[in-house]
């Protein structure tokens, strides 16, 4: 009786098993429908990626204007009141790659 009782529960359990041999349909589309709305929300979020690289970069550049500005300075300072040190940074390559110079004045990235 025990032995009977087995073999009919592993019959049943091998008929189910006939049937869920694989996804349904609509598993596949929750699955896509999830994975779209991760893709979307992540494409969403890119650009505060790089809102903060441009800001790290625009960082960088002044803190690279002021080291070197600060190389200017000499025993009596920076000068006379009122000296232009644009041209001196030019000269001795103390503007950053990325900030261009148009007629002698500097210009940053907008």
């Amino acid at each position: 009786m025990a032995f009977q009782l087995h073999c009919d529960t592993a019959q049943k359990i091998k008929s189910k098993k006939k049937y869920q041999a694989g996804f349904t349909a609509l598993e596949l589309l929750v699955v896509l429908i999830i994975g779209l709305i991760i893709i979307a929300w992540g494409a969403s979020r890119i650009d505060r990626l790089f809102s903060k690289s441009k800001l790290s970069e625009g960082l960088s550049d002044v803190n690279l204007l002021l080291v070197n500005t600060k190389d200017l300075k000499t025993n009596s300072g920076y000068g006379a009141p009122g000296t232009d040190l644009a041209p001196l940074l030019i000269s001795t390559n103390g503007i950053p790659k990325n900030i261009t110079v148009t007629d002698g004045v500097p210009y940053g990235k907008a």
